[in-house]
């Protein structure tokens, strides 16, 4: 029993040094992994978002005729710092509001200007899937436009380009090929569907664009609240 007091008494006396070492080993590794990163991010090893590659190729292949589309918008001074050439901010905000998210009525109009007068578009995408999370402005310009491929590949950014026709204008309101408006939920109404073009290769794939309207959604983001 003596010896077992004795052995607790020790255990007890080193606590603080036992303790200092514990703390002494979790800085050396907060350290340890702070100098690895900043050292991958000056030496080039870590993927930072390639901005002067992308804008480098954007300024050798852009023609005359033809525009940049910055998605999301508050990303512009990237573009400015790399005198990047003329471009379209969508949504035209300074800095990120997450409260202000991209749908067809606020696209179609920046569109449709485009389309008057450019006949080409370069599109740029940097956390779209905050602005842009149904992915409207490259469905939209694909409607007016072929996408063209590109050999670039740029970290941590998309970039795409289209050829535009200077064709009809976007119509204000959503055209599908059959109407449903039909509300599944309160504030959320499915206003129609669009299937590819009948009939289709037997290997080809079938493209569904169905078209929702989230009243429900939007007040709640102007609102502030979040569910």
């Amino acid at each position: 029993m003596a010896a077992c007091r004795r052995g607790i008494r020790d255990v007890w006396r080193l606590r603080k040094r036992v303790l200092q070492t514990a703390v002494a080993l979790i800085a050396i590794v907060i350290v340890v992994g702070l100098a690895v990163s900043t050292a991958g991010v000056f030496t080039g090893v870590a993927a930072r978002d390639d901005w002067r590659g992308a804008v480098a190729h954007i300024r050798q292949n852009i023609r005359p005729d033809e525009t940049v589309v910055l998605v999301s918008g508050h990303a512009f001074p990237a573009l400015a710092y790399y005198n990047a050439p003329q471009w379209v901010a969508l949504p035209d905000d300074l800095v990120l509001d997450v409260t202000h998210v991209l749908d067809y009525e606020s696209v179609v109009p920046a569109l449709n200007r485009i389309q008057v007068e450019r006949r080409g578009v370069w599109l740029v995408q940097w956390q779209d899937e905050i602005v842009d999370p149904t992915q409207i402005v490259p469905a939209l310009l694909g409607d007016i436009g072929v996408e063209l491929s590109l050999d670039g590949a740029f970290r941590r950014l998309a970039c795409a380009a289209f050829c535009a026709g200077r064709g009809a204008a976007l119509s204000l309101e959503p055209q599908v090929a059959r109407r449903l408006d039909r509300s599944p939920l309160p504030g959320l109404m499915a206003l129609g569907v669009t299937l590819t073009p009948q009939p289709l290769p037997a290997d080809a794939p079938l493209s569904v664009q169905m078209l929702w309207r989230a009243m429900f959604l939007r007040a709640a983001l102007r609102a502030g609240h979040f569910v």
